[in-house]
């Protein structure tokens, strides 16, 4: 592969998520692609090509008054005691995934659109702490289904 990373590989378009819960917060979600590469197995091979995709997701809160509320008098999580506490789960309102799509371009011609989508399955929320900043503490359990198809 002499090709650059930035000549093969570019963001086509990205579109953030979000959820709405139950506690009438909401929580933005974002996934990107770090990188792409065909699988040597199948570059060679009369099948269709297939890659390896690395992506990372993060998520961003927008706590509702309702939800700070609750844990205003809640102490505050010491860093990087995350699990400590109950965790309640909360009810998904409305989602909309995350995704981002990239083209790659293999060898000089030969295009493909790979495509990432994060999709929210579970969320809970620490109840017996808050941030430093006041905040409820989410988790959010979430899937990335990765699809790719020959480009034009």
């Amino acid at each position: 592969m002499s090709q650059d990373l930035s000549e093969r590989f570019k963001v086509k378009e990205s579109k953030r998520g979000y959820i709405e819960l139950s506690d009438k917060s909401i929580i933005v979600m974002r996934v990107a692609i770090v990188d792409a590469k065909p699988l040597r197995a199948y570059l060679s091979s009369s099948e269709e090509i297939k890659f390896e995709v690395i992506p990372v997701t993060g998520i961003s809160v927008v706590p509702s008054e309702e939800a700070i509320n609750e844990l205003k008098d809640k102490p505050v999580i010491e860093s990087g005691a995350q699990n400590k506490g109950k965790w309640e789960s909360l009810d998904i309102i409305k989602k909309q995934p995350a995704y981002e799509e990239v083209e790659y371009i293999l060898g000089e011609k030969e295009k493909y659109i790979i495509r990432a989508e994060m999709e929210a399955s579970t969320v809970s929320k620490n109840i017996d702490y808050r941030t430093a900043g006041g905040e409820p503490i989410y988790n959010v359990i979430s899937v990335v289904k990765i699809t790719w198809k020959k480009g034009e």
